[in-house]
């Protein structure tokens, strides 16, 4: 059956199977993910759940989402750029959910699908600074609001929510109100590149951004990377 996520693929409606196929376990467990969505935004702007030869769909206005059992992907005996030349493929943005990822980071992933949709708190990166933070603050914010958790890192930088703008925009801030770190970005070491047209320069790679579970820092990415910029020049004198 053809695995195209537009909104012809999913104007079915309800759950579709494999011929003789038998319910899967995991099925419950994907409804409950569909359900988190019915909940966030109106059953009229998006398409019941199809299932696929190898996960589940849903298709709506903003997005498609597709969730991949483990056990059946296990033993579907298809490369590994299946879902790569899938997604290549398709008509509208799509997002990967793997079942590990729902089980073991279910409160990041909702966080992450309700940015999808527009659910989120903003915060102005005007009402913040930039800060060097040492390795214990980058992991232990990472390892709480980034899906793939921390990693050692050679320059860190945090993003902070000046004090007397937390009470506005954090809901439930922490009392004594405090400077709050709100977004971390973990970049390499440099390294100096010795051929070619990048020679005499120094490379760097961005390791890690995450900003606070349910919000999006309005302009908080280019603070902290011009911050980098500033501390760190590309070209070796």
């Amino acid at each position: 059956m053809a695995v195209q996520l537009g909104a012809r693929a999913c104007g079915s409606r309800g759950y579709q199977r494999e011929k003789g196929a038998a319910e899967h376990p995991a099925v419950a467990g994907e409804r409950y993910a569909f359900d988190f969505l019915s909940t966030r935004i109106p059953q009229t702007s998006w398409y019941v759940p199809v299932r696929l030869w190898r996960g589940m769909a849903v298709c709506l206005h903003h997005f498609g989402l597709v969730l991949i059992d483990l056990d059946r992907w296990q033993a579907s005996g298809l490369p590994s750029t299946y879902w790569i030349d899938l997604l290549n493929t398709l008509q509208q943005p799509c997002v990967l959910l793997w079942q590990d990822q729902w089980l073991t980071a279910q409160a990041l992933v909702k966080a992450r699908l309700q940015i999808k949709l527009g659910l989120f708190h903003r915060i102005h990166a005007r009402h913040t600074y930039t800060a060097k933070i040492d390795q214990t603050t980058a992991e232990a914010f990472l390892q709480q609001h980034h899906l793939q958790g921390s990693t050692t890192a050679k320059i860190k930088y945090g993003l902070f929510l000046k004090k007397q703008y937390v009470q506005k925009y954090i809901h439930q801030p922490v009392l004594p109100l405090n400077d709050t770190l709100v977004a971390v970005a973990t970049f390499s070491a440099g390294r100096t590149m010795k051929w070619g047209e990048r020679r005499n320069t120094r490379s760097y790679e961005l390791l890690r951004f995450g900003s606070l579970q349910g919000y999006v820092v309005v302009g908080g990415f280019d603070k902290l990377l011009q911050a980098f910029i500033n501390e760190y020049p590309m070209l070796v004198s």
